[in-house]
């Protein structure tokens, strides 16, 4: 529904596309892989009780989260770039790069710790670029926070890195969840 209201206000308000997309699509889809990724009380058991490895479970639901999203908001911005909002390959880069490094933190906080943790990080710097945006945010860390919100190798390498550490530490945080919680 966010990703649907977003493309729509890209489309309705008299400002570039990109800038509504770049804002718009990486909270999408952090939101998304927070719910889908983090958490994992009742299907839990049913998949400790399988072969399946958690990282391979927790793969399967990063790649179905995003990829609907990257699906519904690529055919967005071709609907966008149909109607004269701009080219297709700008409307891409303008929310790629910060849809993965937004997922990725999203990700990582929510299977290190849960759901909640992974919102609030990727809300954080959601605001952050926000504020950024209007102009609120100056100096170092305006000019970092601006580096990596664009679709470029920093902000892609920051993200695999993130994605691959969470993987390679998935069974050790699952298996210590389950004498924690005593599941």
């Amino acid at each position: 529904m966010v990703l649907v209201a977003g493309i729509v206000l890209a489309g309705w308000v008299s400002v570039p596309a990109q800038p509504v997309l770049a804002v718009v699509v990486p909270l999408a889809a952090a939101l998304a892989v927070a719910g889908a990724c983090g958490g994992d009380e009742l299907p839990g058991e049913l998949v400790r009780a399988t072969p399946t490895s958690v990282r391979t479970v927790l793969l399967a639901r990063l790649t179905l989260v995003l990829g609907a999203v990257f699906v519904a908001a690529l055919i967005g911005s071709l609907v966008l770039s149909v109607a004269g909002a701009g080219g297709p390959g700008r409307l891409l880069a303008a929310w790629l790069g910060p849809m993965v490094l937004l997922s990725a933190v999203s990700f990582a906080c929510s299977v290190a710790w849960r759901p909640a943790v992974g919102l609030s990080a990727a809300l954080a710097v959601w605001v952050l670029r926000v504020l950024l945006a209007s102009g609120s945010v100056d100096g170092a860390v305006g000019g970092a926070a601006e580096a990596m919100w664009r679709t470029s190798w920093p902000p892609l390498v920051v993200s695999a890195a993130l994605v691959g550490g969470v993987l390679a530490i998935a069974p050790r945080l699952a298996s210590s969840r389950i004498v924690r919680f005593g599941l």
